[in-house]
Formats: structure tokens, C-alpha cells, sequence
């Protein structure tokens, strides 16, 4: 695994609304017609995949996650008899794989603080869409692992009762409660509305091998990319593909950064407290959490919540997630205490290299921003689809940063959130 000291060096280029940056030249409006997202981005997705053997090698070089862990995962899904988390967590891609094992270990976590698996397995056959179920079982089981041994769990205590949260971390003596409700922020519509548009571009971006990167300052722009643009970009991906990090040499990925959505995820972080408050018992001491999406800079997050009014039960804010980098997965949680304010001292703690992991974590969340992915990996002498972020899905199980994005290419954030 190499050090994240120096940064490698990628092929990006920087799309804006007001002109050219970077010897780009001035881009030109374009329409996405839906035919065209589904012969590009939808269609290959569902005929060209792989083995899940194949899947669990790369999602191991991508993530650091064994394949032993990778194939346990799914033989405890298929036992729990849930056939659509079943083919959302499928081993198609590395989202679907890692997402199960990611599950199935929260799962355990949260068992073997004495909560029944059977209530745990209701909560995601009731959401039929999964990934919200899933986050919230994600969230609580890096709580679980994170927290004091003498803390019992509990789930949604006092539901008879009415306003009742999530989880509930009670303690011996004279402690009070800890209660925490869970929140998943996912892609808004305009997100969403961006990434159908921009997202059949995807396959016109990918080089033969490397990793190509286009970032966009403004999502609301309508543009195109010329056919000589992306020739240049894709042979600079290629000519720079032994500078990415060795266990995922030999891949070909193409990279759309959405930038000018921070202030909506922010926004809608917002709108989400406001939610759990009226789910949160008074009587406890609360925390309102959320899965990591890193739609935003954790700058944004905190003048977000300065600027939002909170009652006096409200202990604080967490945000919980992943990140993959190639060879490894990170787990962080990122604790906000009443009362907020964008100031202050930070400290950190690890169970592993303290530096390392403040560095990554600056890298990634130097990266905020919607991120649109293609990734294809060799198999068998040909390329094969191996991870596919093209909006469809609005919770992700994992931030993925492939190699650092240069300072250089992103947009300043406006001290307003």
C-alpha cells in the first residue's frame, strides 16, 4: 500500500459555465436524451457482467476487503430470505459487494450488543428500496463497534410511548440515556437530474486503461464535450496510467465531479435535523446521525448546523461512513457537539496510524461533490464493467477516491452554506 504523501498525478480537466479553464475550449450547450443514457450507460450494465469471483478480486484490490469476507457476506444474505436486498447487494459490482459485507458485519455488531437479528432483518425487508434500512444498520453498527463496552443497545425503546429514537445507548448508574436517530441523505432530484444528463458521457470518457477525470463548477450548465477534448484527455489518462496505485493498475475509469451541489446537500442536512427532532424523546440526551455521503466539505456541515436551531436535549451531531481508497477501506465517525458553531479545535483519535488517516481524510474531503463513476477491469483478455455510479442509486454504501483530486481543480466554497 503506498503513502498518500504525494499526490499522483491525473489527467483532469475543469468544465465551467463562464469560459474556459485550463486551455479548455469554450463548451457547447447539448441536450441527453434518455434514449441515449439507456443505450450507454444502462444497457452495458446489465449484459456485460462478470463473475462474482471476478468481482470479489477487485473489489479486494479496490478496497482491501477479502474475498473470504466478501463470500461469507453473501451466503448469510441469501439465509436471511431477502430476495431484494439479495439483488441490490448482489457481487455484480463492487457496490453491490461490498455494500453486503458492509451489512452483514453491522448486523453482527449490533447482535452482539444484544439486539435480536431478527428485528434487524425486519427493518430491511419493510424499506423496499434497501439503502435506507441499510444505512441505518451501517451507521449503528460503527456506533457499536466505537462504543464504551459497558453501553447496552437498544432498539427503539419506548416505541409504545410515541416519540421514540432510532437506537438508545443506556448505561449503569446514573448516566442518562443516549438517544441517536439515524438519517440517510441521498441525492436530491436536481442531483439526480444531473447525473441522467452528464452520466452518457461516462463511456465517451473512459480511457483504455487509467483513470480520467472531468470536473463540472457548475451543474446546472448544459454542455457537451468535443470529440478532440476527450481524444486528448483520455490518451493524457493513459499516458499517466502507472502513476495510480499498484493493486488497481490495469483498470480504465472515467470520473465526472459535480461540483455547486455542496450547498443543497448542506441544505438538505438541514432539513433533516429538523425531522429527527420530532422523532427524538426530550428526556434523553440526543444525537441526531448521519451516513457519510461526502456531499460536501465538512467545512459547509459545520456552518450548516451553526446556523441551524437546536434544543437544549440535542447533545450533538455524527457523521459516520466509509472510504474506499485503492487497497484499503477507512471507517470515520465525525462527532459535532452542541452547542455548534464553524469554529473551533478538532481532535483525533485512530485504532491505526493517526497521521495517515487525517491525511486521507483531508484528501477525501477535499473531494466533496458529486462523483459519477465507470470503471471496467480486465478479465480474460477484455474489459468488463466493474462499478457503475450513474446516479440510479441515491445512497451509496461507500465514498471511493481513486487518486486525489489536485487543489487546483476545485471550485472555492462560499463561506455561506
Amino acid at each position: 500500500m503506498e503513502a498518500l504523501a504525494e499526490p499522483k498525478l491525473l489527467p483532469d480537466f475543469c468544465l465551467s459555465g463562464g469560459g474556459s479553464l485550463l486551455g479548455l475550449p469554450q463548451c457547447l450547450a447539448t441536450a441527453s436524451a434518455a434514449r441515449i443514457f439507456v443505450r450507454v450507460v444502462l444497457l452495458p450494465v446489465n449484459r456485460r457482467q462478470i463473475p462474482p469471483e471476478v468481482v470479489f478480486e477487485w473489489t479486494y484490490r479496490l478496497a482491501g476487503v477479502s474475498l473470504e469476507r466478501q463470500e461469507a457476506a453473501q451466503e448469510r444474505l441469501a439465509g436471511w430470505n431477502l430476495p431484494h436486498a439479495a439483488s441490490e447487494l448482489a457481487p455484480v459490482s463492487a457496490d453491490g459487494s461490498l455494500g453486503a459485507v458492509l451489512l452483514v458485519e453491522s448486523v453482527d455488531l449490533l447482535t452482539a450488543r444484544g439486539i435480536d437479528e431478527r428485528r434487524l432483518i425486519a427493518k430491511i425487508r419493510r424499506d423496499p428500496d434497501v439503502w435506507p434500512a441499510w444505512a441505518e444498520i451501517r451507521a449503528a453498527g460503527l456506533l457499536a463497534r466505537f462504543a464504551p463496552d459497558d453501553a447496552q443497545l437498544l432498539l427503539e425503546a419506548d416505541r409504545a410511548a410515541g416519540r421514540h429514537a432510532d437506537f438508545t445507548f443506556a448505561f449503569s448508574g446514573d448516566e442518562p440515556r443516549h438517544s441517536i436517530e439515524f438519517k440517510a441523505v441521498g441525492l436530491s432530484d436536481p442531483e439526480v437530474e444531473f447525473s441522467e444528463r452528464v452520466a452518457p458521457m461516462l463511456p465517451g470518457l473512459l480511457p483504455r486503461r487509467g483513470i480520467n477525470t472531468m470536473h463540472v463548477e457548475d451543474t446546472d450548465f448544459e454542455f457537451r464535450v468535443p470529440r478532440e477534448v476527450r481524444r486528448h484527455h483520455r490518451r493524457e489518462a493513459e499516458r499517466l496510467a502507472d502513476n495510480v496505485f499498484p493493486t488497481v493498475r490495469g483498470i480504465a475509469a472515467a470520473v465526472i465531479v459535480g461540483h455547486g451541489t455542496e450547498e443543497a446537500y448542506t441544505r438538505r442536512l438541514a432539513n433533516r435535523f429538523r425531522e429527527a427532532l420530532d422523532q427524538l424523546p426530550a428526556g434523553d440526551a440526543c444525537w441526531v446521525a448521519f451516513h457519510w455521503s461526502n456531499g460536501a466539505p465538512i467545512e459547509m456541515v459545520q456552518r450548516a448546523l451553526a446556523a441551524t436551531d437546536f434544543p437544549d436535549y440535542v447533545a450533538g451531531v455524527t457523521l459516520m461512513g466509509s472510504v474506499a481508497i485503492p487497497g484499503r477501506l477507512n471507517d470515520y465517525l465525525m462527532w459535532f457537539l452542541a452547542p455548534f458553531s464553524d469554529e473551533g479545535e478538532s481532535q483525533w483519535h485512530s485504532d491505526a496510524n493517526l497521521a495517515e488517516a487525517q491525511q486521507l481524510f483531508e484528501i477525501v474531503n477535499r473531494c466533496g461533490g458529486l462523483r459519477l463513476s465507470y470503471v471496467r477491469v480486465p478479465w480474460q483478455g477484455a474489459m468488463h464493467d466493474f462499478l457503475h455510479r450513474a446516479g440510479r442509486r441515491r445512497i451509496l454504501p461507500f465514498n471511493l477516491v481513486m487518486a486525489p483530486d489536485p487543489p487546483e481543480l476545485v471550485p472555492p466554497r462560499g463561506r455561506r452554506a
